[in-house]
Protein backbone atom coordinates (compact mmCIF):
# COMPACT_ATOMS: atom_id res chain seq x y z
CA UNK A 1 0.00 0.00 0.00
CA UNK A 2 1.06 3.55 -0.56
CA UNK A 3 1.87 5.97 2.26
CA UNK A 4 -0.36 8.56 0.55
CA UNK A 5 -3.36 6.29 1.14
CA UNK A 6 -2.62 5.37 4.76
CA UNK A 7 -1.22 8.62 6.21
CA UNK A 8 -2.33 12.22 6.51
CA UNK A 9 -0.18 15.16 5.40
CA UNK A 10 1.08 15.36 8.99
CA UNK A 11 2.25 11.74 8.77
CA UNK A 12 -0.45 10.28 11.00
CA UNK A 13 -2.38 7.20 9.99
CA UNK A 14 -5.75 7.97 8.45
CA UNK A 15 -8.86 7.16 10.47
CA UNK A 16 -9.97 3.61 9.90
CA UNK A 17 -6.53 2.33 8.85
CA UNK A 18 -6.36 -1.27 9.98
CA UNK A 19 -2.59 -1.45 10.02
CA UNK A 20 -0.27 -3.93 8.42
CA UNK A 21 -0.21 -7.69 8.70
CA UNK A 22 1.36 -7.44 12.17
CA UNK A 23 3.35 -10.03 14.03
CA UNK A 24 2.70 -13.70 13.24
CA UNK A 25 0.50 -15.45 15.81
CA UNK A 26 2.49 -16.63 18.82
CA UNK A 27 5.68 -14.80 17.82
CA UNK A 28 5.72 -12.55 20.88
CA UNK A 29 5.37 -15.50 23.22
CA UNK A 30 8.13 -17.62 21.66
CA UNK A 31 10.95 -15.84 23.51
CA UNK A 32 9.07 -15.97 26.81
CA UNK A 33 8.42 -19.68 26.38
CA UNK A 34 12.05 -20.34 25.44
CA UNK A 35 13.44 -18.47 28.44
CA UNK A 36 10.96 -20.12 30.78
CA UNK A 37 11.90 -23.55 29.42
CA UNK A 38 15.63 -22.89 29.88
CA UNK A 39 15.13 -21.61 33.42
CA UNK A 40 12.93 -24.57 34.29
CA UNK A 41 15.45 -27.08 32.91
CA UNK A 42 18.31 -25.38 34.74
CA UNK A 43 16.33 -25.33 37.98
CA UNK A 44 15.63 -29.06 37.63
CA UNK A 45 19.38 -29.71 37.27
CA UNK A 46 20.74 -27.36 39.94
CA UNK A 47 17.81 -26.60 42.21
CA UNK A 48 17.31 -23.98 44.86
CA UNK A 49 20.93 -24.03 46.02
CA UNK A 50 22.03 -21.94 43.04
CA UNK A 51 19.37 -19.31 43.62
CA UNK A 52 20.36 -19.06 47.28
CA UNK A 53 24.08 -18.93 46.39
CA UNK A 54 23.50 -16.07 43.98
CA UNK A 55 21.29 -14.23 46.44
CA UNK A 56 23.78 -14.53 49.31
CA UNK A 57 26.96 -14.15 47.26
CA UNK A 58 29.21 -11.23 48.18
CA UNK A 59 29.45 -10.47 44.46
CA UNK A 60 25.81 -9.47 44.56
CA UNK A 61 26.47 -6.90 47.29
CA UNK A 62 28.96 -4.41 45.88
CA UNK A 63 29.54 -1.22 47.82
CA UNK A 64 28.99 2.17 46.24
CA UNK A 65 32.76 2.61 46.06
CA UNK A 66 33.18 -0.74 44.28
CA UNK A 67 30.41 0.14 41.85
CA UNK A 68 32.06 3.51 41.13
CA UNK A 69 35.41 1.80 40.50
CA UNK A 70 33.75 -0.72 38.21
CA UNK A 71 32.02 2.08 36.31
CA UNK A 72 35.35 3.93 35.90
CA UNK A 73 37.02 0.79 34.59
CA UNK A 74 34.21 0.19 32.10
CA UNK A 75 34.26 3.81 30.95
CA UNK A 76 38.03 3.74 30.45
CA UNK A 77 37.80 0.45 28.56
CA UNK A 78 35.07 1.81 26.33
CA UNK A 79 37.09 4.96 25.60
CA UNK A 80 40.09 2.82 24.69
CA UNK A 81 37.99 0.73 22.30
CA UNK A 82 36.61 3.87 20.67
CA UNK A 83 40.13 5.25 20.15
CA UNK A 84 41.27 1.92 18.68
CA UNK A 85 38.27 1.94 16.36
CA UNK A 86 39.01 5.50 15.24
CA UNK A 87 42.64 4.57 14.55
CA UNK A 88 41.65 1.52 12.56
CA UNK A 89 39.12 3.54 10.55
CA UNK A 90 41.70 6.26 9.83
CA UNK A 91 44.15 3.63 8.60
CA UNK A 92 41.55 2.42 6.11
CA UNK A 93 40.86 5.90 4.70
CA UNK A 94 42.55 6.60 1.35
CA UNK A 95 45.39 9.09 1.34
CA UNK A 96 44.60 12.61 0.11
CA UNK A 97 46.45 12.76 -3.19
CA UNK A 98 45.43 16.36 -3.92
CA UNK A 99 46.98 17.68 -0.71
CA UNK A 100 49.93 15.42 0.17
CA UNK A 101 51.03 17.76 2.99
CA UNK A 102 47.85 16.92 4.97
CA UNK A 103 48.01 13.86 7.24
Amino acid sequence: MSDAVTRTKAGQFVKGWGGGPGRPAGQRNRLTETVTTFLSEDFELHGREVIEAVRTSPLGHLTDEELAMLEEMLTAGRAKLIEQHKGAAAALEPADTKHPDKP
